[in-house]
């Protein structure tokens, strides 16, 4: 269904980490640290009785367990990585803070403590003398150690799991003989004492030897490379600037969680022991995550050129965690290297392509640096592409390229000449630089790159690629090279009296330069200008051809020009109307593209459907998918320029225009209403000159109207 809407003009009124894994060139070294893990207040993510923890319980009270009559439980956080766990020649020690009180004298208590990792578990047990309570004497607290023997190479607690300490006490003697010789109960206890214990600075804990943040992670590496990119250990002191970057990625966590970690910092060390990097690490810092588990993320750190020494430089964290341990996490040195050669496309760095058409000439210009400290360095590059005798190689000085310090570029030439048959060509441009230097009085190969390019066969002259968009070049109607991915019949808007600009791009497809013409198909009885869009300059239509001509356009090079169409003065000419151009290579007529687009005059004011209730396509409603009912929402946009008042435009209902009747007589007999935003009923719009505004038409046909 299609019917028009009319707006007639009334009045004009004045007016927004994660890693994976861990490549090899990071570690922390064997060194294990002295660990105290405290028995603190329960934890709820944790579970059990207390919670086993690096940090020193400070508040929070004195807690308490009877451990004769249950089983402590308490329980470590999940691991976030693996934790090795090595005793003191074998043994983990466990300090606690009990009281064993009995109301008679000869009661002994049997203490348990079984470490729980898994499946696997260790236990040790510790026989006390219970303290007799009276009425006039109160037990202490007093401290207690026990030993548990673990495998002498230690055990492992996986990611995700808990490691557990259970303490458990049996009484003997509670029960004595009473003066009828009969057996009487005795009150008697054994209770373990945890977190802020009252009337001392030490805790109930255990001791072993461990390091949590042995997982963690440094690798240097190029700016922008990827986690599995690995490691860059070798760096040049002149190398590009791109190449100058070093990007330190990291990820420092511990087993026990981000509260275990208290500061990192990243140095880089150079030769002679200067601290080249020294900088602490935070969220501060762009590109720096700090989460509820890690500090993690990337930070740059460019040098300039030429200030690098040769040699070995360290790079390393340096981690403190809250018990005070220093860890640090090392890596590979990185060698700043005194020689080195790169070879670069001499147009653009980035370029991985070269073009070759039959029996032409393609000339490739390099860029060859000594990107090394200095000394100098002869360099010969090498072909390594196997091309047959009917191609012709050769760069511009056969016999190399001097590059006499650090830092010195030069800029050879290679000159291909390929033959006319083209099929056997190769697909790929290998061009080896190889630099030799004296070392020790000789000479030495101390430095190769390799420049890869992919060779790309084409015709001299091709079809140009050509396209259509609007004049800021935010949306496309067009494009010969993919035409089936639009719709040129969709109007444009053109107002009627002006000029409205499109925008054409030309682009030489071609190995040669090429000037390319222009042939107005199709024009709706419009005019139409077209118009360089760097200059201004109105291009004039050729007298001989009757066609419009490009300036000569570059091998893979674009020409912008303005389409500028002013539609038919003639209110009896249609109001819509397609424009088609034909786009032809000078070199080789046969060589042509096409694009189209349709124009929709207008007259101060245009409507467009921005919503429908079947969504596609846009301003087509159908009344089986539209379960509320049929409506669109529609766009009125006051389409005046050279104006400074509003005007008011009166919305018409469809029943209402003849153009719709005369199209269908049936419209007249289906029920419109147009609405705002609320709903309301909305008889016209006031809009100042390009201002746009929104409103509903709801429709609702006829019975038999599918």
């Amino acid at each position: 269904m299609v019917m028009l809407l009319a707006l007639i003009p009334v009045s004009s009124p004045g007016g927004a980490f994660t890693l994976q894994e861990s490549p090899s060139p990071n570690h922390v070294g064997s060194q294990m640290y002295d660990y105290q893990i405290y028995v603190a207040s329960p934890n709820s993510t944790a579970g059990g009785d207390g919670f086993l923890t690096t940090k020193e319980p400070q508040s929070g009270g004195q807690e308490e367990i009877v451990v004769s009559d249950e089983t402590a439980q308490f329980k470590s956080p999940r691991m976030l990585t693996d934790l090795s766990v090595l005793g003191y020649n074998g043994l983990v020690r466990i300090k606690m803070f009990h009281t064993v009180e009995a109301s008679n004298p000869g009661v002994n208590a049997t203490y348990t403590f079984t470490l729980v990792n898994g499946g696997s578990s260790w236990s040790d047990t510790l026989r006390i003398e219970a303290c007799e309570r009276t009425l006039f004497n109160s037990c202490p607290v007093l401290e207690a150690s026990a030993e548990i023997s673990i495998p002498a190479d230690g055990f492992d607690i996986e990611d995700d799991e808990q490691l557990v300490l259970e303490i458990s006490a049996d009484m003997e003697g509670c029960q004595d003989q009473g003066g009828s010789g009969l057996p009487v109960n005795s009150d008697c206890s054994a209770t373990i004492f945890f977190n802020d214990i009252e009337g001392t600075s030490d805790h109930t804990k255990i001791e072993f030897k461990s390091n949590a943040l042995s997982e963690s992670l440094l690798i240097v590496q190029r700016d922008g490379a990827e986690l599995i990119d690995g490691a860059q250990l070798e760096w040049f002191p002149n190398d590009s600037p791109d190449n100058r970057i070093m990007q330190f990625r990291f990820q420092v966590e511990s087993a026990f969680g981000r509260f275990d970690i208290n500061s990192v910092r990243l140095s880089l060390v150079d030769p002679s022991g200067i601290m080249k990097v020294d900088q602490p690490l935070s969220d501060s810092l762009e590109g720096v995550d700090d989460t509820s588990w890690a500090i993690s993320g990337m930070y740059d750190w460019e040098y300039s050129r030429g200030s690098m020494t040769p040699g070995e430089y360290l790079p390393s964290l340096e981690v403190t965690d809250i018990q005070g341990h220093t860890i640090v996490i090392e890596h590979d040195d990185l060698v700043m290297k005194q020689f080195g050669v790169s070879i670069l496309h001499g147009d653009d760095v980035d370029r991985s392509v070269e073009y070759i058409a039959p029996s032409q000439i393609t000339v490739i210009p390099l860029q060859l640096q000594h990107r090394g400290s200095s000394g100098q360095l002869d360099v010969d590059l090498q072909v390594i592409t196997n091309f047959n005798s009917n191609w012709n190689v050769s760069f511009d000085a056969p016999g190399g390229y001097l590059l006499n310090e650090g830092g010195a570029i030069v800029n050879p030439i290679l000159t291909i000449e390929s033959p006319q048959d083209l099929r056997n060509a190769p697909p790929q441009l290998v061009i080896r630089a190889v630099g030799e230097a004296i070392v020790d009085g000789g000479p030495e190969i101390v430095a190769t790159e390799t420049l890869y390019l992919d060779l790309e066969k084409v015709d001299t002259y091709a079809s140009p690629l050509t396209s259509i968009w609007n004049e800021n070049r935010t949306q496309q109607y067009d494009n010969s090279s993919r035409p089936d991915s639009f719709d040129t019949s969709v109007p444009r808007f053109v107002e009627d009296g002006d000029f409205t600009v499109f925008i054409m791009e030309i682009w030489n497809n071609g190995f040669d330069e090429d000037e390319f013409r222009i042939d107005i198909l199709e024009r709706s009885k419009a005019i139409i200008q077209i118009v360089d869009n760097d200059t201004g300059v109105v291009i004039v239509e050729d007298l001989t051809d009757g066609t419009y001509h490009t300036d000569s356009i570059n091998r893979h090079m674009t020409e912008v020009l303005q389409i500028r169409v002013k539609p038919s003065g003639d209110r009896d000419d249609p109001d819509q109307g397609l424009i088609r151009f034909e786009v032809a290579s000078e070199g080789n007529s046969s060589k042509v593209s096409e694009v189209e687009f349709t124009v929709q005059r207008t007259f101060g004011v245009r409507a467009e459907p921005v919503f429908d209730c079947d969504s596609v396509p846009l301003g087509t409603v159908n009344q089986t998918t539209c379960s509320d009912g049929m409506s669109m929402r529609i766009r009125v946009t006051n389409s005046v320029v050279d104006s400074s008042t509003s005007t008011n435009w009166r919305l018409i209902n469809p029943a209402d225009l003849q153009r719709n009747v005369d199209s269908d007589e049936s419209y007249s007999q289906w029920e419109f209403k147009i609405v705002d935003n609320s709903g309301d009923s909305i008889p016209y719009l006031t809009l100042a000159p390009q201002q746009s505004g929104e409103v509903t038409l709801e429709i609702d046909p006829p019975d038999q109207v599918e």
